[in-house]
């Protein structure tokens, strides 16, 4: 439609012009509460879809056609017309135009044609078209405007590049809008809204969602059951919602607030910031991520995985496992055990409550302020440090080519193996055999009082230190 508008213009300026030949046409169809209403056909940037209290279908179109040919101009308007079926079932609307018009309009060879040749053709149609506000509506008005208020009755919009809003419509069930602006108010149904390079508001919404809008910016805030979101290369804000959502949209930047269920969320290579969910799930490469706030009422487990970038983790309740091989990891105030996996990472933690275990590689890891019975960690390079809360019964670290430092409160009560192969080894603890050959190697072990607790710590090329405070 753009290249062939500027066609025309194009041709207009070098070869003259013609007289507009114009139309208005105008109709009404009365309808009862039981019929369906399609409207069919209209395009054009000038068109209104609107709703009133009226049991009328109302149309009023201005038609207007500008062409090299005066022949085709006035076979056209003769022409064009608006039909309609109708049945106890429907009504059925539809604008009508020759097919001459349909065939330059969507052929390439008649743009072509038009940009060089002494040829144009130019159409415009305006007007507005009424509908009640009690009737199912299906519509695929297209590059047009369409407002709706109060529709007590199921709602499908399927056209596109249209400037859409919807406020107080209680049944929307589905909206294609391709190139368009897309806004619903206090609206509600089961609703399937597909758009692609648009923008898309939702707000105070009644029903479930679900949003396939790839190149889109899209804004959902207060809905009332579970959403879904599909999309690639967007901005996404999801924020209030009484159910679970789901966000599977690559390279994009997605922010999720107040999620009254699980939070399940797929990309690549982007940013996720969360806020107060009751469950959570992400799968983002690539992607720095931010979550504060999960109370775990919905799911007791929290699985994170990515690549590279970042993830911070803070008030969160419920047991975390995180895969992430190269990105930096920072967990505060964790209710729940930790099992972590990375590679080539720097890993801080503080005020974790539940047992840890990690396996790690050319990474740091420090902790503090770790309640846990159990501490299982494995790395091959880089320092691990550990503060203790409370006196754990196992610990078993081992770490190939890095130190290991461990401090914890009094209490412990069993059997301590500590082994540095190239390094010194420290303890306070009132163990029977200690040796230290002066940074070529140590050891110490025994037991402490006589509980079935177990400390194991290991270094092939590091010190290894070991306090009771």
């Amino acid at each position: 439609m753009r290249i062939l508008a500027i066609a025309a213009a194009t041709s207009f300026l070098l070869f003259g012009t013609s007289t507009d030949k114009y139309r208005e046409i105008e109709k009404r169809y009365p309808t009862k509460p039981s019929q369906r209403i399609e409207i069919n056909g209209f395009t054009g940037s000038e068109i209104t879809l609107r709703s009133w209290d009226k049991d009328e279908v109302y149309i009023k179109v201005d038609v207007s056609i500008s062409s090299s040919d005066d022949d085709f101009e006035e076979k056209y308007i003769e022409s064009v017309t608006i039909a309609d079926e109708q049945s106890p079932e429907a009504l059925v609307v539809t604008f009508r135009e020759p097919e001459r018009w349909r065939r330059e309009r969507d052929s390439f060879w008649g743009v072509v044609r038009s940009l060089f040749s002494s040829s144009f053709l130019r159409r415009e149609i305006s007007g507005e078209i009424y509908v009640p506000r009690s009737n199912p509506v299906t519509t695929d008005v297209k590059y047009g405007s369409i407002a709706l208020e109060n529709m007590k009755a199921p709602l499908r919009l399927l056209g596109q590049g249209n400037k859409l809003r919807l406020r107080n419509c209680t049944a929307v069930l589905e909206i294609e809008n391709d190139y368009g602006t897309t806004t619903l108010e206090q609206c509600g149904g089961n609703l399937r809204l597909s758009s692609k390079s648009g923008k898309v508001t939702v707000e105070q919404f009644a029903g479930k969602l679900g949003i396939d809008a790839d190149y889109t910016t899209i804004t959902v805030r207060d809905v009332t059951q579970p959403i879904s979101v599909n999309s690639k290369s967007a901005t996404i804000r999801v924020e209030d919602v009484r159910g679970s959502a789901t966000i599977h949209s690559n390279y994009s930047n997605i922010t999720a607030n107040n999620i009254a269920g699980m939070l399940d969320i797929v990309t690549t290579s982007g940013r996720i910031q969360v806020k107060e969910v009751e469950g959570l799930a992400i799968d983002a490469n690539y992607t720095n991520v931010e979550a504060n706030g999960v109370t775990g009422k919905t799911s007791k487990e929290m699985v994170i995985s990515g690549q590279s970038g970042s993830l911070h983790l803070e008030n969160a309740v419920g047991n975390l496992k995180v895969v992430n091989p190269y990105s930096r990891i920072d967990l505060r105030n964790i209710r729940g055990n930790v099992d972590l996996s990375t590679k080539s990472s720097r890993v801080t933690a503080d005020d974790v409550t539940g047992d840890w275990r990690s396996e790690t590689e050319y990474s740091s890891v420090i902790l503090r302020g770790l309640v846990a019975q159990q501490v299982v960690m494995t790395n091959k390079s880089n320092p691990i440090d550990v503060e203790l809360r409370r006196s754990p019964i196992l610990i078993d670290i081992k770490n190939e080519y890095g130190g290991v430092s461990v401090s914890m409160p009094a209490g412990f009560s069993g059997e301590v193996d500590l082994e540095a192969t190239y390094g010194n080894v420290d303890t306070n603890l009132p163990l029977d055999r200690k040796k230290s050959f002066g940074g070529a190697g140590g050891y110490a072990f025994g037991k402490v009082g006589s509980g079935m607790g177990r400390i194991s710590i290991e270094a092939k090329s590091g010190n290894v230190k070991l306090m009771q405070r």
